[in-house]
């Protein structure tokens, strides 16, 4: 008599076998994309990150100097004042604004006034979760790097942006930026 067909037990095997397979490739996409996602995480972090600092350093060059203690210059920890010339898209030319940026409960904050007004244009929170951030000040006269900014009347020769953040696995990242000012 032949056989024709398979029995029960070739089928059960054949099933668990299949599904035991399927299992495993359902795992390793499931881990594949957990890594890419966290990845992906991690560099839009520090992208935004990288170019917040820019944008800073930028803000930093295009800085002006007036020659008046109210309006100048104005360091110290965790705030930063400058005039700045922007470009505004809107009305197609560049102006001077009034650019602020504050670091308080882990986070930095950017506030842009009219400079004439001193109305507030815009505010917002650049970067949020922070540790910690630092601007340090270069005196050319000095040749050394200060915590303040105390000459409202002139600007430094460059400041130097140090951000800090602590990753989800406890390891703390340093980010920094130097902008070299225009004088």
């Amino acid at each position: 008599m032949s056989k024709k067909g398979l029995s029960l037990m070739e089928v059960l095997v054949a099933v668990t076998i299949f599904s035991f397979t399927l299992l495993v490739l359902f795992l390793l996409l499931r881990t594949g994309i957990f890594v890419r996602d966290k990845i992906e995480n991690k560099q839009s972090r520090l992208l935004n990150t990288y170019l917040s600092l820019e944008n800073i350093a930028k803000e930093l060059r295009n800085s002006v100097a007036f020659y008046d203690e109210d309006i100048g210059f104005k360091a110290a920890a965790g705030i930063l004042e400058f005039y700045s010339i922007v470009f505004d898209y809107s009305v197609d030319s560049p102006q001077v604004s009034h650019i602020s940026y504050t670091f308080t409960d882990g986070k930095l904050s950017k506030m842009v006034k009219d400079p004439l007004e001193m109305e507030i244009v815009k505010e917002f929170n650049l970067l949020e979760d922070l540790e910690s951030v630092n601007f340090l000040y270069f005196n050319i006269d000095t040749q050394e790097w200060q915590d303040n900014w105390d000459d409202a009347e002139t600007l430094p020769y460059g400041v130097k942006l140090e951000l800090s953040y602590k990753e989800k696995n406890g390891e703390v990242l340093v980010l920094d930026k130097y902008a070299r000012i225009q004088r």
